[in-house]
């Protein structure tokens, strides 16, 4: 080997590493996940603390329903709609529409036809029902 090879391997060696290290960077980096909101400021009421409830994002683009948390314990929905992302809420709402608004095929027709208060007459309106304190 000529004493210009061993430079040449040992810069290739020393790139390869460093690029290397740089794509493992970016792999950890673009695989984290984002940060979760640690409180929703819902619409005409205040902010709410989420660490009680669960939370699914729709990973539908497009739709108008963003993402929704629940607390079973609660019985309390929040929805995030429309174009601005605005969290709404309802009350007194059980489970199993909740289960149902999860497992659709269309959250923003689930929600229009069965949450929505001119759907449903108000039945989880919070002005009308109770709103649990957290």
């Amino acid at each position: 080997m000529l004493p210009t090879q061993g430079i040449l391997s040992s810069s290739l060696k020393t790139s390869t590493c460093i690029a290397g290290s740089l794509a493992a960077a970016l792999m950890i980096s673009a695989s984290s996940a984002p940060v979760e909101a640690k409180e929703a400021c819902v619409k005409y009421y205040k902010c709410v603390p989420l660490a009680q409830f669960r939370c699914q994002k729709n990973s539908r683009i497009n739709q108008d329903v963003h993402q929704t948390c629940y607390s079973r314990q609660k019985r309390y929905l929040i929805i995030w709609l429309g174009r601005q992302n605005t969290p709404y809420h309802y009350c007194e709402i059980g489970p199993e529409v909740v289960a149902q608004l999860w497992n659709t095929r269309s959250r923003d027709d689930y929600y229009e036809e069965n949450i929505r208060v001119s759907s449903n007459d108000g039945k989880y309106d919070c002005r009308t029902h109770p709103i649990p304190q957290f």
